[in-house]
C-alpha cells in the first residue's frame, strides 16, 4: 500500500472509530433518559391513580379496594412488593385478622434510618404494624409506640381514622387523621438485621390485630431527610376521607 493509500484508509478507520464512539454515546444517553421517563410515568401513575403524596418514596401500597387474591395483597405502586396473607386473614369490609398468630407479610426490609407508614384502620386493640423489635400497639384505646415491650406514654384513640408514623433515625411522629399528636427523640436506634415489616402481629405472633385495616402504604425516605411534610400527610389524609367515609 502507498503512502497516499496508508493515510486514507487511516483516516477511514479514524472516522468510523469516532462515529461508534458518538453513536454508543448517543445510545447511553437515550436509555438514561428512558430509565428516567420510566420512573417519571411511574410516579405519575401512582399519583393519578391513587393519588397519595410523594410517590418516588413509596415502596408498597396496599389498598383493600384491591381485594386480596387468594393469599396475595398486590402492591399498587409497581414496585411489585407483594404481601402474603397468613394464618387466618380474610378480607371483609377491610382486611381481618381471625387468630393469635395471623398476620401479613410484607417481605420489606431495610427501613431504618427514616421510613413511614400511612394506614386507614378501623381501631380495636392489637398490634398494627411491627418492624423487629419496634412495633404500634392499641390497648385499651391508648395507641403506643414501642421497642421489644418498652413502651411510650401514648395517646387515647378509637374508630375509624388515618394513622401516619413517621421515622428519622431515633425519632417519631404520629398524625391522627393529619394532625399531630404524638412526638419523641428517646426512641432506641432499630437494627436492620433479620429485620421485616409485618402487618397485624408483632414479631412473635401473639398480638394479632382485632379491628380492621383499609389500607397500608408505606415509605422509605432519606436519612435525616423531610420526605413527608405538613402538607403531604393532609393531602394523604383527604384522599383516605373520600376513599372510606372518615370524619374527624
Amino acid at each position: 500500500m502507498n503512502e497516499k493509500g496508508f493515510i486514507a484508509s487511516s483516516l477511514l478507520y479514524g472516522m468510523l472509530a469516532l462515529f461508534l464512539v458518538i453513536m454508543l454515546s448517543t445510545l447511553a444517553l437515550l436509555g438514561s433518559r428512558k430509565l428516567s421517563m420510566d420512573q417519571l410515568k411511574k410516579n405519575a401513575l401512582i399519583t393519578v391513580e391513587t393519588g397519595y403524596s410523594n410517590p418516588e418514596n413509596i415502596v408498597a401500597i396496599y389498598d383493600t379496594f384491591q381485594k386480596p387474591d387468594n393469599d396475595s395483597w398486590l402492591d399498587l405502586s409497581g414496585n411489585r412488593n407483594n404481601a402474603k396473607l397468613v394464618n387466618g386473614v380474610t378480607f371483609n369490609d377491610g382486611i381481618k385478622f381471625n387468630n393469635i398468630n395471623s398476620h401479613v407479610d410484607t417481605a420489606l426490609t431495610s427501613l431504618s434510618g427514616s421510613f413511614a407508614i400511612v394506614t386507614t384502620l378501623n381501631i380495636n386493640n392489637g398490634v398494627i404494624w411491627s418492624y423487629g423489635d419496634l412495633y404500634a400497639e392499641v390497648d385499651n384505646n391508648i395507641l403506643k409506640i414501642c421497642v421489644d415491650e418498652d413502651c411510650e406514654e401514648g395517646t387515647h384513640i378509637s374508630g375509624k381514622r388515618q394513622l401516619t408514623f413517621i421515622f428519622n433515625n431515633n425519632s417519631f411522629q404520629i398524625y391522627n387523621n393529619s394532625e399531630l399528636v404524638e412526638e419523641s427523640s428517646v426512641i432506641d436506634n432499630i437494627s436492620d438485621e433479620g429485620q421485616e415489616l409485618i402487618i397485624g402481629n408483632n414479631k412473635s405472633f401473639e398480638k394479632q390485630f382485632t379491628g380492621s385495616i383499609y389500607n397500608f402504604v408505606v415509605y422509605k425516605g432519606i436519612d435525616d431527610g423531610i420526605f413527608l411534610t405538613d402538607k403531604s400527610i393532609v393531602n394523604n389524609y383527604q384522599i383516605d376521607v373520600e376513599k372510606y367515609g372518615l370524619t374527624s
